[in-house]
């Protein structure tokens, strides 16, 4: 091996100056590489917020698409009967419901009361440990017989209160929000009025009762009013009992005036 060939081989000092001109791009290099691998990384977690208005009178009921992929994840029922006696009306009921899709769930308003959905305040976490139930939820009902009338359910007669949802997204459990305003004008009607709903995007991640994506609490509220009474439900579908049956699950909230 010649001499000339095996000095090629070693390796050789570079000057100072252009050592540090390799190591500040290295560093620059990295920093870039650091960059690129950040914007490859998924989303973070985020609130999908969606605004709406949508009476729902009598007989009708809404479907809501929380995270808008067509599959409808929770509707609101008001059912409405009225029965007659020799062509005249002797009772007559409203039942207004939360009733989640197969493996959804509402939040129930307590362990003693499983079969009312909970009035939650702004603010409040939905998720863990509250307790969840894969039935349709009572949110609130009025009856009469006779001309002497019944009132039930946690939602009667609320401004701006949330319904907290657990449903499937893939697989995969997500917490939801849906905020309304009911009002009774007793004996005549029992209208509930949908402003908003919205969804946390990461699995089996509270989400805080309207948050509507900005981290602050939603400040967005309806007051109710006798338009509510007479304003038609547009876009709403029709629902009916299909028997007069309200006693028959043990009301345990009765509010008579």
């Amino acid at each position: 091996m010649s001499r000339s060939s095996t000095q090629s081989r070693n390796p050789a000092a570079l000057p100072n100056p252009l050592q540090r001109d390799l190591a500040r791009y290295a560093l620059a290099a990295g920093a870039a590489g650091v960059s690129v691998l950040a914007l490859a990384q998924p989303t973070e977690a985020e609130v999908v917020y969606t605004q709406v208005h949508q009476t729902i009178g009598r007989s009708q009921n809404y479907a809501i698409d929380l995270n808008h992929d067509g599959i409808v994840d929770f509707t609101i029922q008001n059912l409405f009967e009225v029965n007659l006696a020799f062509g005249y009306p002797y009772s007559s009921a409203f039942l207004l419901q939360a009733l989640p899709a197969e493996g959804n769930a509402v939040e129930a308003a307590s362990r003693f009361h499983t079969n009312y959905a909970a009035p939650l305040q702004a603010g409040v976490q939905i998720g863990p440990p509250a307790l969840f139930k894969l039935r349709h939820e009572t949110m609130a009902g009025q009856f009469g017989v006779f001309g002497t009338f019944y009132y039930f359910g946690y939602w009667l007669n609320v401004s701006n209160r949330y319904l907290g949802f657990h449903f499937k997204i893939d697989d995969e459990w997500h917490y939801g929000w849906a905020r309304l305003t009911v009002q009774s004008n007793k004996k005549r009607r029992l209208v509930a009025v949908l402003t908003g709903y919205a969804y946390e995007t990461e699995p089996d991640k509270p989400i805080i009762a309207g948050d509507t994506g900005t981290g602050n609490t939603d400040r967005e509220s309806v007051e109710p009013t006798s338009e509510m009474f007479t304003a038609p439900a547009s876009e709403a579908k029709s629902a009916t009992f299909g028997a007069l049956a309200l006693g028959a699950g043990g009301l345990a909230i009765w509010r008579h005036p």
